[in-house]
């Protein structure tokens, strides 16, 4: 969060699981400041409240480790 600056970036790829805070947490920081970054969550531990919860906050994308480079890109081209 400390590299952060509003306006700065056009998207965020975050895990969920992270120490200090986790993916939720920081994207609701993130889009409390710059509402127009795309957030995409990514996750080892996938569960139905994980993913519900994402979609209700506003994630833009959601997807499941392991995952191959080609569902990456795709998530990515989405937004470009």
């Amino acid at each position: 969060m400390s590299m952060f600056e509003p306006g700065k970036y056009r998207m965020a790829i975050l895990d969920l699981v992270m120490p200090g805070m986790n993916g939720l947490q920081l994207m609701e920081k993130i889009m409390e400041q710059d509402s127009k970054v795309y957030c995409l969550i990514m996750t080892g531990y996938p569960t139905i409240d994980s993913a519900y919860k994402a979609m209700v906050d506003g994630v833009s994308d959601y997807i499941i480790k392991p995952f191959q480079l080609s569902e990456l890109l795709e998530a990515v081209q989405k937004y470009s």
